[in-house]
């Protein structure tokens, strides 16, 4: 079994509310690990659990929201047969990065780790 991490792009989608301002778009991405199988097709896969993965509900006012899957954005080969603690699950080559890439990292709306 070859192990993978797929980073995937959902955008969230909320039902008009016509007395609501106009607010900004939310995204938000993901990265899942994905198992394959000898015989299974990698794209396939990460294609069905993403859409899977759409979540609907409705918010504090009672509109439906919906996270729908936007782009698939990358998939990495995690070059492990098993997953356990401190198994890497995610990597992103940097080629020539500067500081604005370096600060683009390091964002976050959960604080500083």
């Amino acid at each position: 079994m070859d192990w993978y991490a797929a980073r995937l792009l959902y955008e969230c989608v909320v039902e008009a509310d016509a007395s609501a301002d106009d607010e900004e778009t939310l995204f938000q991405e993901r990265v899942f690990v994905v198992s394959l199988d000898a015989g299974e097709d990698l794209l396939e896969k990460v294609t069905a659990l993403a859409h899977r993965e759409q979540l609907s509900c409705d918010n504090l006012e009672g509109n439906r929201v919906d996270w729908v899957l936007r782009e698939i954005l990358e998939i990495e080969d995690l070059m492990t047969d098993s997953i356990s603690d401190s198994t890497e699950v995610y990597y992103r080559p940097w080629h020539n990065p500067d500081n604005a890439d370096f600060e683009h990292l390091r964002e976050s709306d959960h604080g500083q780790w």
